[in-house]
């Protein structure tokens, strides 16, 4: 089954509310998010019905996700909602949601494919193409 990894940015675009594809995020991108609907509890609804999964990376990822940042230097430009977001990914082979452009410079270094909010195409690691996706 596919499915994707939110950062923060996604949930600002309405990305997981209007789509019933299986998400994951972290427990530093849920405190980012938290407030977003809170009127209406509509991450909490997206949890209980399983359409959203806060899971942590494990230390390695992050390790490995901290190192291409440095390298390819967008480091200083991350904060660690953005490393744990991209070490998912590289971890549940996850497809990465933003609009940030480090994080998609970093996702790329990693081959890690990722949805970028210009339009919001997919970049397609496997083909290396740029495919229409909304």
């Amino acid at each position: 089954m596919a499915f994707r990894v939110l950062d923060s940015s996604a949930f600002y675009a309405g990305i997981p509310f209007s789509s019933n594809e299986p998400s994951y995020i972290t427990s530093l991108i849920y405190n980012e998010i938290e407030h977003i609907k809170k009127d209406h509890d509509a991450v909490r609804i997206l949890i209980e019905t399983k359409r959203l999964t806060v899971c942590d990376p494990e230390h390695r990822f992050v390790i490995i996700a901290n190192d291409a940042a440095k390298k390819s230097g967008d480091f200083p430009n991350l904060s660690d909602e953005d490393i744990s977001s991209i070490a998912l990914s590289l971890q549940l082979k996850g497809e990465l949601v933003t609009d940030d452009f480090a994080i998609s410079n970093v996702a790329k270094n990693l081959n890690i494919c990722y949805s970028c909010n210009d339009k919001w195409h997919k970049k397609c690691c496997n083909l290396g193409v740029l495919l229409s996706w909304m």
